[in-house]
């Protein structure tokens, strides 16, 4: 009887942690959206302009995700774009 009731309680504390596992696996793959976002802005950028990407960093976009840009075009101006990654 002892053995059940440790048994039962290793399986009721192994379930009680799944959901955690899952909010990390959540956030995880948002994280992955939103590196994924930083790089098509990236790329945007320098198809359209030439120069050197200095840094990219996502900020909030009122729910959607926009990349803020800093690059240094040829002629030496630092230029600071707003991007969502969505617009081609």
């Amino acid at each position: 009887m002892n053995r059940l009731l440790v048994v039962l309680a290793l399986v009721a504390a192994t379930m009680a942690a799944a959901p955690a596992d899952s909010s990390r696996d959540r956030e995880r793959h948002r994280g992955a959206g939103v590196d994924e976002a930083v790089q098509r802005a990236v790329s945007q950028i320098n198809k359209r302009h030439q120069g050197r990407v200095l840094s990219a960093q996502p900020i909030d976009g009122n729910g959607s995700v926009k990349v803020r840009v800093k690059f240094l075009s040829k002629d030496g101006v630092i230029k600071t774009f707003v991007v969502e990654p969505g617009d081609g």
